[in-house]
């Protein structure tokens, strides 16, 4: 799966950037790396997810519900740290700072 990810991503990047290739190979690299390592985290999370506690103990719905919802904001974070290193890798920014005015969430290529 690595592998097909990388190739997908190399030919999508030689497609469509119109500069050098080898910019674009370098900067389609960064992001399959990135993918694979978003991918490895978030199989790292779930797993933990699933496991089941130690020792017996009352379930209630309540901390069930808690943890659920912890593990899908882990899995948000991981996607949003991928997408913001991304589009970095390609000269973009998914948050921009700016003075007086606070966070913006357009691109500012």
């Amino acid at each position: 799966m690595p592998a097909l990810l990388l190739v997908a991503v190399s030919l999508l990047s030689t497609f469509v950037s119109a500069g050098d290739t080898s910019t674009a190979l370098r900067q389609a690299l960064i992001c399959t790396v990135l993918l694979v390592l978003c991918m490895v985290i978030n199989g790292l999370v779930s797993r933990h997810a699933s496991r089941p506690a130690k020792g017996p103990r009352r379930h209630t719905l309540y901390p069930e519900r808690l943890k659920h919802f912890t593990y899908t904001l882990a899995h948000l974070l991981v996607w949003a740290v991928f997408i913001e290193l991304g589009l970095r890798a390609w000269g973009c920014r998914s948050f921009t700072w700016q003075k007086a005015k606070g966070a913006t969430s357009a691109c500012a290529c």
